[in-house]
């Protein structure tokens, strides 16, 4: 009996420690952490937003029609430089008679300082008289394009509002859009793009700068943006002699399927006297390599000739018939 009055009070008082075991508050710890981790998704949202909101601005370009009314265009942008140089849409400003950058509560007034017509990219500076000190933040230096479905933060002045916050991912890369090819593989993203918000920038979860927001995908609501690597090419241009410059080869490209069915970039056309037809480059050769990087697509193509080096040179090996060749070419200067 005693043995079974033992067992009894083990029974008994397992049933009482039972509810205060770790196993019974499993689910209550479960739901804490997602709580827990859903508050600190929302802290480092907020930081961020804060940290990064006194530098972007609401950009109104005012043109004259036609008729001779006024109209205006606005935009969002952001400082590069202290001295408040500030990036937005060429759309919003080229051609305008008067600009105005507004930060905060206070308003100046503003001129372009270069544009960049592939990218539809332009750089404000602020008149003489309106020059100060303003905040802006750092675009990075050279981190690889963001993989789909990273976390992203826009702040935004779409509808002319004070900068405002949305979230968003990134959905893919895309060097074109139906028929129309970008100077440059962009970044396509679920963050909507609505009027005011072209200009924007866009970061990631740590804070690091990925791109601007350029242009709205209405079909999905999405939008694509230009990458920060794509911006920090430009602006060297645009910053120091207001104009950018861009490497020239002169030569056309289309995809095509060898008899392997894979894809393949070819020449199907050779500007005359242009650096690809002093390197004898010929319609119908299969671009292999540039600068030892392999040529898979258009996209790695495009994407090394956005970046190459104007007056500069470009190791090509291309593959003619059954010969392999190598040829270099010299590279000009051409601007937009």
């Amino acid at each position: 009996m005693v043995p079974l009055k033992k067992a009894r009070i083990a029974v008994l008082a397992l049933m009482f420690l039972l509810p205060f075991s770790p196993f019974a508050f499993s689910g209550n710890w479960e739901e804490q952490r997602v709580i827990d981790r859903s508050n600190e998704f929302e802290n480092r949202m907020a930081n961020l937003f804060n940290g990064r909101r006194e530098s972007v601005v609401r950009v109104s370009g005012y043109f004259q029609r036609e008729d001779g009314t006024m109209g205006v265009r606005t935009g969002s942008g952001f400082f590069v430089r202290e001295d408040g140089c500030v990036v937005t849409t060429a759309g919003a400003v080229e051609g305008a008679g008067e600009i105005l950058v507004e930060y905060g509560s206070r308003v100046y007034r503003a001129a372009v300082l270069g544009v960049d017509l592939p990218t539809n990219l332009a750089v404000l500076r602020p008149l003489a008289e309106e020059q100060g000190s303003f905040s802006h933040f750092s675009l990075g230096d050279g981190q690889p394009l963001p993989e789909p479905t990273t976390p992203l933060l826009g702040i935004t002045c779409e509808a002319g509002l004070d900068p405002s916050p949305c979230l968003g991912v990134v959905c893919g890369h895309h060097i074109c859009y139906g028929t129309h090819y970008f100077p440059t593989t962009y970044l396509r993203t679920s963050l909507p793009s609505n009027a005011g918000a072209p200009g924007s920038p866009v970061f990631d979860l740590r804070g690091g700068f990925v791109g601007i927001l350029m242009a709205s995908i209405p079909q999905v609501n999405g939008s694509f943006l230009l990458p920060a690597r794509a911006v920090r090419r430009i602006l060297c241009d645009l910053l120091i002699g207001g104009t950018t410059q861009y490497a020239y080869v002169g030569l056309g490209t289309r995809l095509s399927r060898d008899e392997n069915g894979e894809c393949v970039v070819r020449v199907d056309r050779v500007d005359p006297e242009s650096p690809a037809a002093a390197a004898k480059i010929t319609v119908g050769d299969r671009i292999l390599a540039i600068d030892d990087q392999p040529i898979l697509g258009v996209a790695e193509l495009h994407d090394l000739l956005f970046f190459a080096t104007p007056n500069g040179s470009l190791s090509l090996r291309l593959l003619r018939g059954s010969e392999t060749l190598r040829v270099l070419v010299r590279t000009t200067s051409r601007q937009f």
